[in-house]
């Protein structure tokens, strides 16, 4: 029996289309090797001109964009160390020295001695009227646009009010001499009056301010309810779910707090009535002892 000679690649479709597409010369080799009509043989060699014409152009389309990205790197390394070498350095020196030049050529008013000489009257003149029951002493800064008056330590204690009517009074009275004694000389140099609390009295406000709002923290923020005696008012009470707050007042005594709750409940009866209870407190809200 004789054997079956083995057909050659180019005679089989599934091998010859993909080589017209990934290797075109090889395809259109086989294609007209093959013994097949002239028909299906053109219509190979278009297939394979088509694959080479398309490897072709993403040939050339890789080749430029690598070129085109190459090219915009160096530009652009170009343009930057351009723009660095082009760069100013800041003279600092230079700017120093006109901002010196520029300080020293300010020019002092021709009547600033006559100026300080004023605030300096004009201050001790308040300080005398005082007689040191609230302002204590004054003192005016070197270039003539402060005035400072010390308070005493009693007119330094929680007396907010009374000191901004009386800056607000000193301050229009500087302004009004001023003006009639040097008219709009010294328009563009406006004086300002300060009222300076006492160093020991600030102090102890900040203390009180701070002990103030320790205190408030023991009330409730809905009702002005005290919480520590609310809880112990419960605790005794026949029906604690009857107790309805009606309002609550608190003195500070400094070592202790009192503080008087009204509130409705039910007796042991069961009524409803209005009772009243006092307490002493601490200042951390907790209760000492019942006054009543």
């Amino acid at each position: 029996m004789t054997p079956t000679p083995k057909p050659e690649w180019y005679s089989r479709k599934r091998l010859l289309i993909p080589s017209l597409l990934i290797v075109p010369p090889l395809g259109l080799y086989g294609a007209w090797k093959s013994n097949r009509p002239i028909w299906k043989k053109l219509i190979y060699t278009l297939a394979g001109l088509f694959g080479a014409f398309s490897i072709l152009v993403i040939l050339v389309a890789s080749f430029a964009d690598t070129s085109k990205y190459k090219r915009n790197r160096i530009a652009k390394a170009t343009i930057k160390s351009e723009s660095i070498a082009q760069a100013p350095i800041p003279n600092r020196i230079a700017k120093a020295t006109i901002k010196s030049e520029s300080i020293a050529q300010v020019p002092v008013p021709r009547n600033f001695e006559k100026l300080k000489s004023f605030q300096k009257k004009w201050a001790d003149s308040v300080v005398k009227d005082w007689k040191g029951a609230y302002i204590v002493s004054t003192s005016i800064s070197a270039n003539g646009d402060s005035i400072y008056f010390q308070l005493s330590k009693a007119a330094s204690k929680n007396n907010t009010n009374i000191n901004e009517a009386n800056q607000i009074g000193l301050q229009d009275d500087i302004d009004s001499a001023t003006k009639r004694l040097f008219g709009a000389e010294f328009s563009d140099r406006p004086i300002v009056v300060a009222l300076l609390l006492n160093k020991q009295q600030e102090q102890e406000n900040i203390a009180l301010a701070e002990r103030a709002h320790k205190i408030q923290l023991q009330f409730s923020p809905w009702d002005g309810s005290h919480r520590s005696l609310v809880r112990y008012v419960k605790d005794n009470m026949n029906d604690p779910g009857s107790f309805d707050h009606v309002e609550t007042r608190h003195v500070d005594k400094g070592k202790y707090i009192i503080v008087q709750m009204k509130y409705r409940g039910k007796n042991a009866l069961g009524a409803k009535i209005i009772d009243m209870v006092t307490a002493k407190v601490d200042i951390d809200g907790n209760i000492l002892s019942i006054v009543e």
